[in-house]
């Protein structure tokens, strides 16, 4: 008991280490609780209309908004965690969720399942999700991606588990009982967040200027793996770092990437399709003379293999020669090809193999998405490009399973709205093949490949340091009042980026 406490509270603990793999399993917990609960919620979809007779893009609006709650605070969740623990967010977090199920129990009027469920459940579950990632960005820096598609597989198997329970759980106790059986059942997060343990020596082998390239693919692996790139900056740089953080609220600096704007605007698009099969799947189900019961377990088909994809996906990730924004993007593809042709659909075992197949190819994308948000940038902007990218993919979110219920709605049949929400993921595919104007060119000279020159420019007291990197000479100097940071190689011609600019 007393290893445990140790553990838990005072020891520190090192990155890819045994308790980070005991980190990863509560993560996973969690999310099978905490998004598990909310994408099921297509299963209650059918009963909340019943129950208070609204129609589907009334009542859509209260499932995606709680999902898009839990990604639209993102940002601001990702600048708590610089000031308090994963630990004490997480627990917050919990703490609101499983209020907020517990006063969804209680309402007699749906516009209050807005406040109860929507709100609060919604920002409960982004504290939760927000954390689950940050906290293994910080306890995984080898196996960053497989322990990353391992959360994200939490979600997966969420809606396996929740998919029929939940199911039968409203047969059995009715929805009222439903929701507080869930509350009870997340008092399990408390004690998972007990495991996240703050006191992490990170080693994060990859510098601020390389970090985008490692995502696109076109990083070099000598840099990556090469820990000598974490070596501490002179004291001047550290002063100016330190007032620079103490001005900012949000990191708006990821936005002058543009490879980040790209990715976020496609993955934008995908958010607004991508929960309109999950939401609406029981609805159509029951249309096409499908069981309550049949229906449940096609969230179990969508859970299990949308898990089988993000372990074997957060696998793949970690394999160099492997580029993360084409499996992305076939991710996508999968996605729009399947729901342009559920409504091809005609009785339950074809409703099922789409089940299967737009499960795994969400594996796909979701799991690469979360990679690609938190690798995109160096440590210092990990919160800032995921809570960004996490809050406008919630925008998006948040009218798409209400635009399809509008549509069915005013044509009384969900065939147009799969039709709509099948193109959105390919224009979103599309969108992604910009990327390719803004990859460097490949310049050879005399058979001498090109040697990036990396300048940073900060200001700092008037000082001339000096260090050594790479086994290379790699000097700092004063230049006009401008800290100029290059690495030289003689005999190679040199491309230059500018990092940063900041004037004294």
């Amino acid at each position: 008991m007393f290893s445990i406490y140790n553990c838990c509270v005072k020891a520190r603990h090192q990155q890819d280490s045994k308790w980070s793999f005991v980190v990863c399993v509560c993560a996973i917990v969690t999310q099978v609780m905490v998004l598990g609960i909310m994408r099921s919620f297509g299963v209650l979809f059918p009963v909340l209309m019943a129950e208070f007779e609204t129609s589907r893009e009334k009542t859509a609006w209260i499932g995606s908004l709680c999902i898009s709650l839990a990604l639209f605070a993102a940002p601001f969740v990702g600048r708590l965690s610089e000031k308090f623990s994963c630990r004490c967010l997480i627990m917050t977090g919990a703490l609101l969720f499983v209020t907020g199920l517990m006063a969804t129990s209680f309402i007699n009027n749906i516009a209050i399942m807005f406040i109860t469920y929507s709100i609060l459940t919604g920002l409960g579950a982004c504290f939760c999700r927000t954390s689950c990632f940050l906290i293994a960005a910080k306890y995984f820096n080898k196996r960053r991606s497989f322990a990353t598609g391992m959360i994200t597989m939490g979600s997966s198997l969420g809606l396996f588990v929740w998919g029929p329970i939940t199911q039968v759980l409203l047969d059995s106790f009715g929805w009222r009982n439903t929701f507080r059986v869930m509350a009870a059942t997340c008092t399990l997060i408390f004690l998972c967040a007990m495991t996240f343990n703050p006191n992490v020596e990170e080693k994060d082998s990859v510098p601020e200027g390389a970090a985008e390239k490692q995502n696109i693919g076109e990083s070099d692996d000598n840099d990556v793996e090469n820990d000598d790139n974490n070596v501490e900056n002179d004291d001047c740089s550290k002063d100016f770092e330190a007032r620079e953080e103490k001005m900012k609220i949000l990191d708006f600096s990821i936005w002058r990437m543009p490879q980040y704007c790209i990715l976020v605007s496609s993955f934008s698009l995908m958010y607004l399709s991508r929960f309109i099969p999950v939401v609406h799947l029981a609805k159509y189900s029951e249309e096409l003379n499908i069981s309550a019961d049949q229906a449940s377990f096609l969230y179990m088909f969508l859970g299990i293999s949308g898990g089988m994809s993000a372990f074997l996906i957060g696998r793949l990730c970690d394999v160099k020669w492997i580029n993360i924004r084409y499996v992305n993007r076939l991710g996508i593809l999968g996605c729009g090809i399947a729901t342009l042709l559920l409504p091809l659909a005609k009785n339950y075992i074809s409703v099922a193999f789409y089940s299967v197949v737009f499960g795994f190819a969400d594996g796909s994308f979701i799991t690469t998405q979360n990679v690609i948000l938190l690798n995109i940038v160096g440590p210092k902007r990990r919160a800032a490009a995921f809570g960004f990218g996490c809050m406008l993919c919630s925008l998006a979110l948040a009218a798409g399973p209400p635009l399809a219920g509008f549509i069915a709605d005013q044509l009384a049949s969900y065939k147009f709205a799969f039709y709509t929400a099948g193109s959105l993921n390919l224009l979103s595919a599309a969108i992604q093949m910009l990327l390719v104007c803004f990859e460097p060119p490949v310049k050879e000279s005399d058979g001498e490949s090109n040697t990036a020159l990396t300048i940073k420019v900060v200001t700092v007291s008037e000082k001339v340091c000096k260090e050594r990197q790479h086994e290379k000479a790699d000097h700092k100097e004063l230049l006009g009042g401008l800290y100029v940071k290059s690495l030289l190689k003689k005999s190679s011609s040199i491309s230059a980026s500018v990092e940063s600019i900041q004037f004294l």
